[in-house]
């Protein structure tokens, strides 16, 4: 899996510029295209959303299967 900050405005990489890196390309989760974006402030933000983040990341990892 690839985790990539979604910061929007002209810094903003798509997927596809992403996998044109062939170093990227040629990892297991390159090929699979494996790759989830979050907000960079959300996710690393630290403050009272971090334990909602660390939820929402580990759903998009592994789905519904992680217990509560």
């Amino acid at each position: 899996m690839i985790l990539v900050m979604d910061r929007g405005d002209n810094h903003a990489t798509v997927d596809k510029e992403l996998l044109a890196n062939k170093a990227i390309a040629s990892t297991p989760a390159g090929e699979n295209k494996a790759i989830i974006r979050m907000g960079g402030q959300y996710l690393l933000g630290f403050g009272p959303r971090t334990a909602s983040a660390v939820r929402d990341l580990s759903k998009r990892l592994y789905g519904d299967a992680v217990s509560q």
